[in-house]
C-alpha cells in the first residue's frame, strides 16, 4: 500500500457515506446499483475491508442548525476498514476514475454524497475495563455476533484542543461504562475525521464535518431506557459540553441508523484461509 501523510497503514478506521438519492433516483434503482455494483467491489477487492453495512437513517438533530453543518441524508453505508493506507492506493482510487457508465451517469444526478473517512482512536473491544453480561442485558446469546441492527452516530466540534481531551476522557471513564450497562447495548468506538467531501446536486454552501465521531452499536433503540438517559444526563457529561455561557461544544450532529443490509468481508476471508 502506498503512505500517505493522512492515510497510514499503522491505523485501523471507517469509511462512512452517507447518501440521499433525491428525486431524479428512484430507490429501486439506488439500492440495486449500491448492493450489486458499489459494495461489492469493495469488499471483493480490498482485504482491509473488514465489514460492510448499510443503514437506513432514521433521525438526524443538528446543533446549531444552519448552514455549517454537514447535510441531511437517509442512507448511510459504514466499512471497517484495517488499514487506512488503502485510500490513498491506487487500486483503490482507481474506483473513481475507472467508474463504470451506469455509476458515472447515476452520480450525476445523486442529491448528496458525503463521504466520510476516519482513524480509530477508541474500541471498547479493546478497552479491558469494560465488562458485559450480556444473560443480564437481556440479549440472545445466539445472535450476540450478528451485525448491530441499530446504531447511534454522535460527531462533534469541541471548541478547543482542552476541552476535546476532556470529551475524550469523559468518553472512555464515564459514558462507556454507563453504557455497557444498558440493554441492547453492543460496542462503542471513538474516531478522528482525517478525510472529507460532500458532493451531489443537493449541495448547498459551505457545508461542515463535525471532526470527532462516536460510533455506537446496539440490538435495540436504548432511548426509552432509563439507565441510558441517566448516562446521557450526568454532571460530567454536562460540564464537558459547557452550557450557554460557557459552551465547549461548537457543533453536534447525531443520526440514528437502522440496519438495511450486511456483508461478509470476502477479500479478507479468503486472505484469512490461505495463510
Amino acid at each position: 500500500m502506498t503512505e500517505h501523510p493522512l492515510f497510514k497503514s499503522s491505523d485501523s478506521g471507517l469509511l462512512l457515506v452517507f447518501m440521499e438519492p433525491g428525486a431524479a433516483v428512484t430507490l429501486p434503482e439506488f439500492h440495486t446499483w449500491y448492493d450489486e455494483e458499489h459494495v461489492p467491489l469493495r469488499i471483493q477487492r480490498f482485504t482491509t475491508f473488514r465489514s460492510a453495512t448499510r443503514y437506513a437513517v432514521t433521525s438526524t438533530a443538528l446543533t446549531p442548525t444552519g448552514v455549517n453543518n454537514a447535510p441531511d441524508s437517509t442512507w448511510g453505508a459504514f466499512y471497517t476498514i484495517s488499514d487506512n493506507s488503502v485510500f490513498a492506493d491506487s487500486s483503490y482510487t482507481s474506483l473513481r476514475s475507472e467508474r463504470s457508465e451506469r455509476e458515472a451517469e447515476l452520480f450525476t444526478r445523486l442529491a448528496i454524497v458525503d463521504r466520510r473517512i476516519y482513524r480509530l482512536e477508541y474500541d471498547s473491544d479493546s478497552d479491558e475495563t469494560i465488562t458485559v453480561d450480556r444473560t443480564k442485558l437481556g440479549l440472545a446469546i445466539q445472535t450476540e455476533q450478528a451485525t448491530p441492527t441499530y446504531i447511534v452516530t454522535n460527531s462533534i466540534d469541541m471548541i478547543d484542543s482542552a476541552s476535546q481531551e476532556e470529551y475524550n476522557k469523559w468518553f472512555a471513564e464515564e459514558h462507556i461504562p454507563m453504557l455497557a450497562k444498558v440493554k441492547g447495548w453492543r460496542r462503542s468506538r471513538r474516531f478522528t475525521l482525517i478525510d472529507a467531501g460532500v458532493n451531489g446536486t443537493g449541495k448547498s454552501g459551505e457545508e461542515v464535518v463535525p471532526k470527532c465521531l462516536g460510533l455506537h452499536e446496539w440490538d435495540e433503540a436504548p432511548e426509552e431506557e432509563e439507565q441510558y438517559r441517566v448516562a446521557c444526563g450526568t454532571k460530567w457529561r454536562k460540564d464537558v459540553l459547557g452550557g450557554e455561557g460557557e459552551p465547549k461544544l461548537v457543533r453536534r450532529e447525531r443520526k440514528t441508523c437502522q440496519l438495511y443490509r450486511a456483508w461478509d468481508p470476502l477479500a479478507a476471508i479468503e486472505a484469512e484461509r490461505k495463510k
